[in-house]
This record gives structure tokens, C-alpha cells and sequence, in this order.
């Protein structure tokens, strides 16, 4: 019997809560969690940064194993290293377990994330899609952006931020049940397919020099320090190499399907979105930077500005519902 479509799409919000909530914990709590912990706010900035290498590297790996073990282990396997990674994170305040954990909440975040939309593309109509979608940022990127800093800045003052952890057990644990005993929105596939571990290497790398650059560029003051003109050489070159060596598909086995950039409509929507990322991310880190170090706002006074600017997301959502629901408008003017 076929899934409704509504327990589609609880299904999809459920196994990216965990991640909207940890994506914020930081944003709202980089200091407290760094004195909990007895270590200074600059070597708290890893648990962010461990964090995005896990997501980023991990999410190609997840397409991988979707076709090697099938949705229900990759989903199964999200749910039991998020659920490992969210007790550690909420019990065991020492630096190397937590570091640990904050890569484990990539890696679940990546796989995760990956299973949510394809459970909405491979169930629903065009119409449904962009309904779908539409909820999913809603719950993923505008409530934590906009309303879950005032919250998680109550936690963090009060030095209760790992019960931002706490709380994610539970979602995780419905998930494994719903995996051993839930009805499965997708047919099981499971393809006897090898590792390009070539691709991947070089991938993983490109990818963590980039971030690297990016997150922690700043601590280094950018291009004046000698180790970050010679990293950004290095990054460039590297993604050269990934970029040839995924073209010609070096290495033997698979690791990145490339097919669907071959339509051009695939292209230019893989760079809308890459755009989109960069203008939420850039906004997010320039204004909570500027009002913390600058105006000297508090968190609790940073997540009341953001509760403010979140009227504002949702009348972009609206528009954005409006231009990608109907089949005949073009939905790639929400970008400009």
C-alpha cells in the first residue's frame, strides 16, 4: 500500500530536525560551550568546522551508499550516528568526545538530508514537490535561522546547551523504529558497486581546504598570513584535479554520478542553488557578526533580531511556492 503523501512528508521533517537544531547551537552558544569545556572560543571554532567537513564530504558518500546498500540502511545508519553522536554531545563534556560528535552530526545531517528529498521526488507530483520543499526549508533553514536562536540563546546563557542535544534522541529514536517497522516510500535497491576512493580522496580534500579557507580564513587575517596564500594555491590546484579527475572519471568504481549536469537545466540549477547557499550563509555569518562584535548585542538580543527579519522569509517563501508550484512559470527568476 502506497504512503500518503503528508507521511511523506513527516517522515522527510523528521529526519531533518536534528540538523536545523544543531546547525544553531553553535551560532547561539560558541562561547559557553567553549568554557564548558575549558577550551578558548578560538579552539571551539573546530566543533563548526569538523562539523562542514563531515556534511560536505559525507553527503557524495551518502548518493554513494544509497545504490550500494539501499535507502533503508543509509537511512538507518543516519539515524544510529546521529543518535550516537547526540548522546555523546549531551553526557560527555570532554573536548575529544565532542569533537568527535560534531563530526558525527555531519556525517548523520549528510546521509539524512539525502534520503528526505529523495523520498519527496520519488513520491510526489510536480505540484507536491514544490508544497514539499517549500515546508522542508521552512522547518530546516528559516524557523532555525530566524526563531530557534532566541530559544537556543536561553539554553546557552544558562549553560544548558547540551539539552540542545538531549532533545534530538528522541527524533532519532522514531526513526529506527520507523525503519525496522514503518511502511518504506521507496523501492529497496541495492547495486554491487565499487568505492572510487581516487574520486573520493581528492574530492574530500578539495572540499575540506575550500571550507577551511572559508571558516577559518579570517583567524589567519586572510592573505596576509603566508599559509593561506599558499593553502588557496594549493585549493585551486586540487580543484583542478578533482574537476579533471571526475570528468574523465579517473580511479576504478563510481563515487559521484555526474549524469544529471549533462541537461543544461541540471547545471543551472545546481549553480542556483550553490548561489542561494552562499547569500544564506554570507548573511547569517555578516550579521550575527556584526551585531555581536560590533553593536555588542548579546545572543538573547541577536535572536530577537532574527525573529524580526523572519516576517521577511516568509513572504520570499510565498513568492518562491508561487513560482515553482505552477509547471508553467519560470522558477529560476526567485533567484535575482
Amino acid at each position: 500500500m502506497k504512503i500518503q503523501p503528508l507521511a511523506i512528508l513527516g517522515l522527510a521533517l523528521l529526519a531533518l530536525f536534528p540538523q536545523g537544531i544543531t546547525g544553531e547551537i553553535y551560532t547561539t552558544g560558541a562561547a559557553e560551550i567553549a568554557g564548558a569545556l575549558g577550551l578558548s572560543v578560538d579552539e571551539a571554532t573546530w566543533f563548526k568546522t569538523l562539523n562542514m567537513f563531515a556534511q560536505l564530504t559525507a553527503l557524495p558518500l551518502a548518493s554513494w551508499l544509497a545504490y550500494r546498500i539501499g535507502y533503508r540502511e543509509l537511512f538507518r545508519l543516519g539515524a544510529v550516528i546521529g543518535l550516537i553522536s547526540a548522546m555523546t554531545s549531551s553526557l560527555w563534556m570532554s573536548p575529544a568526545a565532542q569533537m568527535l560528535a560534531w563530526l558525527g552530526h555531519g556525517i548523520s545531517a549528510s546521509f539524512l538530508l539525502l534520503f528526505a528529498h529523495t523520498i519527496i521526488l520519488k513520491n510526489l507530483s510536480y505540484r507536491g514537490i514544490a508544497f514539499a520543499e517549500g515546508i522542508m526549508l521552512l522547518s530546516v533553514v528559516l524557523i532555525p535561522l530566524s526563531i530557534y536562536p532566541y530559544f537556543l540563546a536561553h539554553l546557552a546563557e544558562n549553560n544548558l546547551w547540551h539539552w540542545a542535544f538531549a532533545i534530538q534522541v528522541a527524533p532519532f529514536l522514531m526513526m529506527l523504529f520507523f525503519a525496522r517497522f514503518g511502511r518504506w516510500p521507496v523501492p529497496e535497491q541495492a547495486e554491487k558497486i565499487a568505492f572510487n576512493w581516487l574520486q573520493a580522496l581528492l574530492f574530500s580534500g578539495f572540499i575540506c581546504s575550500l571550507t577551511f579557507l572559508l571558516l577559518r580564513g579570517e583567524r589567519y587575517n586572510w592573505f596576509r598570513d603566508p599559509m593561506i596564500v599558499q593553502l588557496t594555491i594549493a585549493t585551486l590546484l586540487l580543484g583542478i584535479i578533482t574537476f579533471v579527475a571526475l570528468r574523465n572519471r579517473w580511479g576504478r568504481g563510481e563515487y559521484i554520478r555526474t549524469a544529471a549536469l549533462s541537461d543544461p537545466h541540471g547545471k543551472v540549477g545546481m549553480l542556483d542553488a550553490a548561489v542561494a547557499g552562499f547569500v544564506i550563509l554570507g548573511t547569517t555569518i555578516l550579521i550575527s557578526t556584526y551585531v555581536t562584535q560590533v553593536l555588542h548585542y548579546n545572543h538573547e538580543q541577536l535572536g530577537e533580531l532574527e525573529m524580526i527579519g523572519f516576517s521577511g522569509m516568509i513572504v520570499g517563501l510565498v513568492i518562491a511556492l508561487v513560482m515553482t508550484s505552477n509547471i508553467k512559470l519560470n522558477p529560476e527568476k526567485v533567484i535575482p
